[in-house]
């Protein structure tokens, strides 16, 4: 070695004990070469879809002729296209994830059923046969759509056989999925059975018809449910209107049966004619799955949804 080659030699290591020791250096050489990481290669951006599903049917279709050993088959598990299982593993979640990646807008007024819809934290709804089933935390039952989301409800409510009237709404960043809301009124089976062997189109006849010449008060019916729980037919705005109604007494006195001494709470439902017609026409369905409830079935038991009939 001549001495020339010897000063530039000392050069370099006097250079490289200032990339790394004390004192303030320009630059840091890096000899260190970075190694390509399998589980940060991102397939999407590498590979189009027609070349995993070919890399997927290659792999399946031409086994490796290599005689393959415990080693291999731990280590490289080859094919005969060269791809190796975990290349055409990660190959087979991007074909799925592509696949199952699909928007199907909500289609509002039309005739295809809404998607599996979450009513709460705990529960579930799903539309079939023109009903809905509900099964949450407390609550198991089946709801029959009366009109503008207005829905007569069959089921347990911790363990009590309940039938309700209510209206349920959605939420703008999700409309698909229908809550329960507070207009509404939950009867026991006892006032169900009043409720639909009461006379009200003879109510409603005779408060449209006593309506027609000019008075200064108009009247309605009340039928009593039981437990301050009335059915009231009355003219709102005038139209007839059937409302199931929470009351409260003004008095103490529990033995009195004075309709003047009843106070309407906010706690109930008025359905226009239209919507009460829709009640009538699902008293059969709401029999059968209240039978079935009182005999111990679940609502959402598969022969008791197959029964109903409106």
């Amino acid at each position: 070695m001549t001495y020339q080659q010897k000063k530039q030699q000392q050069k370099r290591k006097a250079s490289l004990k200032k990339g790394t020791g004390g004192g303030k250096a320009r630059r840091k050489l890096v000899f260190e070469e970075p190694q390509p990481c399998p589980e940060e290669t991102d397939l999407n951006d590498t590979l189009e879809l027609e070349e995993l599903l070919q890399l997927l049917k290659d792999g399946e279709d031409q086994p490796s002729a290599r005689p393959s050993t415990p080693t291999d088959q731990r280590d490289t598990n080859t094919f005969g296209n060269g791809g190796s299982v975990e290349t055409l593993r990660r190959a087979q979640n991007v074909v799925n994830a592509r696949a199952s990646t699909s928007f199907t807008p909500s289609i509002v007024g039309g005739e295809e059923p809404p998607p599996r819809q979450n009513t709460n934290d705990s529960g579930s709804d799903l539309f079939t046969g023109g009903f809905h089933t509900s099964l949450g935390e407390n609550s198991t039952e089946v709801r029959l759509p009366l009109h503008d989301n207005v829905f007569i409800t069959v089921g347990v409510f911790k363990d009590r056989p309940l039938i309700s009237v209510r209206q349920f709404y959605s939420r703008a960043w999700d409309p698909t999925t229908l809550r329960p809301g507070k207009k509404g009124l939950s009867l026991t089976p006892a006032q169900w059975t009043t409720l639909k062997d009461l006379r009200i189109y003879e109510a409603v006849n005779d408060i449209t018809f006593s309506a027609l010449p000019p008075t200064t008060s108009v009247k309605q019916h009340m039928f009593n449910l039981g437990n301050l729980r009335y059915a009231v037919v009355e003219l709102i705005d005038g139209q007839p209107s059937v409302g199931l109604w929470q009351y409260e007494r003004r008095s103490s006195d529990t033995t009195t049966d004075d309709d003047h001494d009843l106070l309407r709470t906010e706690k109930g439902i008025s359905l226009t004619l239209q919507q009460w017609q829709a009640v009538e026409g699902k008293k059969k369905a709401v029999d059968w799955i209240m039978s079935a409830v009182v005999n111990g079935k679940s609502p959402l038991d598969s022969e008791v949804l197959k029964g109903i009939q409106f």
